[in-house]
């Protein structure tokens, strides 16, 4: 091969290799819609978002303390 073809073929290979797994997600996704691919369930790796089971006010207060704030400063002295 010349190294025209080869420049060539390095080029199509990165712009097609982010195309590769973003396909293959969206052709599972539509197999597990359709009811022909069991649906995946989390592993136990995954952490979904949950709340803590005890608030903590302090830090709650602190936050909401930091958020006015910030739209203060944001809105300019009055």
């Amino acid at each position: 091969m010349t190294a025209m073809q080869w420049l060539i073929l390095i080029i199509a290979v990165l712009l097609l290799a982010p195309l590769v797994p973003w396909a293959l997600r969206k052709l599972d996704f539509a197999r597990q819609v359709r009811g022909s691919r069991p649906e995946r369930k989390p592993t136990g790796r995954e952490h979904p978002d949950v709340p803590a089971s005890t608030p903590n006010t302090e830090a709650e207060s602190l936050a909401l303390e930091a958020k006015a704030r910030s739209v203060q400063n944001a809105m300019g002295p009055h």
